[in-house]
């Protein structure tokens, strides 16, 4: 049971040890010195530089040293007055400097794609008006194609209207010669009847003159 207990409180004693633990920077000194205990009687450990990075344990019993841990897991105890915050400004400097040059390459690379996307923009224009211009010229074809197609209905058409013509045309001249035929038979009925009245008036005279050539020589005997 003593044993249970004992675990807990080392465990609380953990948690609370984790929870009180912060992150503080090596301020603007050249170099620090990361000894074994809370004063320059005992052993450096490491030299530590301006900007280390160090995790804050706890706080010494004079509050003049802190007990830290470095990032590669290295522990010891640092005066007090040499830890910030913030990173010195030397280290935000450098980061600063590192974001200004990670955006101004972001920059040059934006705008080298925004010159390859003006480029295939330009590409993609002068491709558009290649493809109406030959639109334009398929389109007139394809009206051309469109009235020689239409020219074979026309000509059927026009085809049509001229054998209505002809036929009509026929029958006006079969009109004609059947008027031909018969001025021609009324023709050859007065000719006849011509030809017939002179024979008979021929006739007549050949039985008159006799006659009166015999009464004028009867009257002449007189």
């Amino acid at each position: 049971m003593a044993r249970i207990i004992l675990i807990i409180l080392l465990l609380i004693g953990a948690g609370a040890a984790a929870a009180a633990e912060r992150v503080q920077y090596v301020s603007d000194e050249l170099t620090i010195h990361l000894r074994a205990g809370q004063s320059t009687q005992f052993r450096i450990l490491r030299m530590l530089p301006s900007g280390t990075q160090l995790t804050v344990l706890e706080a010494g019993d004079s509050g003049e040293y802190v007990r830290v841990r470095t990032r590669d897991g290295l522990e010891g105890w640092v005066l007090t007055q040499y830890l910030v915050d913030q990173p010195v400004a030397r280290d935000r400097l450098a980061r600063a400097e590192r974001r200004l040059a990670e955006l101004q390459e972001s920059h040059q690379r934006l705008q080298a794609t925004h010159r390859e996307v003006s480029g295939e923009r330009d590409e993609l224009r002068r491709e558009r008006d290649a493809l109406l211009s030959a639109k334009n010229k398929l389109d007139g074809e394809f009206t051309r194609l469109q009235e020689v197609a239409a020219r074979p209905a026309q000509l059927e058409q026009d085809n049509r209207e001229l054998m209505q013509r002809a036929v009509l045309l026929e029958k006006d001249l079969d009109m004609v010669r059947q008027e031909k035929s018969l001025l021609d038979r009324r023709v050859q009925q007065e000719w006849f009847l011509i030809g017939a009245g002179v024979l008979f008036g021929g006739m007549v005279l050949g039985l008159l003159l006799p006659r009166l050539r015999r009464r004028r020589d009867n009257l002449s005997s007189w």
